[in-house]
């Protein structure tokens, strides 16, 4: 009888995984989000061998100027993705800001919350500080 018990939670743990690793495959891959026609913000979502998620978000800086010419990306900065998750189809992460690298927070050592919802598997809708961004 114990053992039987012993199997049936280990069938229902094994279960369990394979369902969340699925589900988190809707979010791997390469998201970019543009602005001016040219890339604002890049993420980079891959999952670890625990079946957590990690990456990288690319934050470009781009010429703000309001003249006629092409707008251009001046910089970029790429950052690690804190505590990344989905849950549903919302994907939200942190960033750490430090020393200002993040251009639309220009404080240092805030962190910074963003949370993605998954419109389709390659269209979301990335919102935080109440700006919103289709990536």
């Amino acid at each position: 009888m114990k053992f039987k018990t012993q199997i049936g939670v280990s069938v229902l743990a094994s279960l369990t995984v394979l369902a969340i690793g699925q589900s988190s495959a809707a979010v791997l891959g390469k998201w970019q989000g543009d602005k001016r026609g040219l890339p604002w913000v890049m993420l980079n979502v891959s999952s670890e061998k625990n079946g957590g998620l990690s990456g990288t978000a690319v934050f470009f800086i781009l010429d703000r100027s309001e003249d006629q010419a092409p707008a251009k990306i001046l910089g970029k900065q790429e950052m690690q993705l804190v505590n990344p998750k989905l849950e549903g189809n919302v994907f939200s992460f942190q960033i750490s800001n430090q020393q200002g690298q993040v251009t639309m927070n220009p404080s240092s050592g805030e962190t910074l919350v963003f949370h993605m919802t998954l419109n389709s598997d390659s269209e979301g809708l990335l919102e935080s500080d109440n700006r919103k961004l289709q990536a």
